[in-house]
């Protein structure tokens, strides 16, 4: 009894830290996948027969996160390619000028900060 309680809340841990280092939904979407994926494999293990219907309805499941993690890859190379570059104040020596380019876009972002 003690080890399944500790269990739980050893996994409640992970899951938060989980959260805040993500979002809900890529907690939901990675949760999602993972089901999906044991369960497929516990069908294939034992040599179960399924409908065609299954095999579509978890077919469209993996479709969906395989596109829900390219969109969430793609996004992320476009923040890991803005370069921050700190330029010295041109006016006011207690303000800092943060500029960042993106390589692939050639867009620029300006940003003040105060001291």
């Amino acid at each position: 009894m003690f080890l399944s309680g500790f269990s739980c809340l050893l996994v409640g841990w992970i899951s938060t830290l989980q959260i805040s280092l993500t979002s809900p939904l890529t907690y939901i979407v990675s949760t999602n996948s993972k089901s999906v994926f044991q369960t497929v494999l516990a069908v294939v293990w034992n040599s179960e027969i399924r409908s065609w219907l299954w095999w579509v309805g978890n077919g469209l499941v993996i479709v969906g996160i395989v596109g829900y993690t390219a969109i969430k890859l793609r996004s992320e190379q476009k923040k890991i390619n803005m370069d921050i570059v700190v330029e010295e104040p041109k006016t006011d020596p207690t303000v800092r000028e943060f500029v960042g380019e993106s390589r692939s876009a050639g867009k620029r972002a300006v940003a003040k900060l105060s001291a």
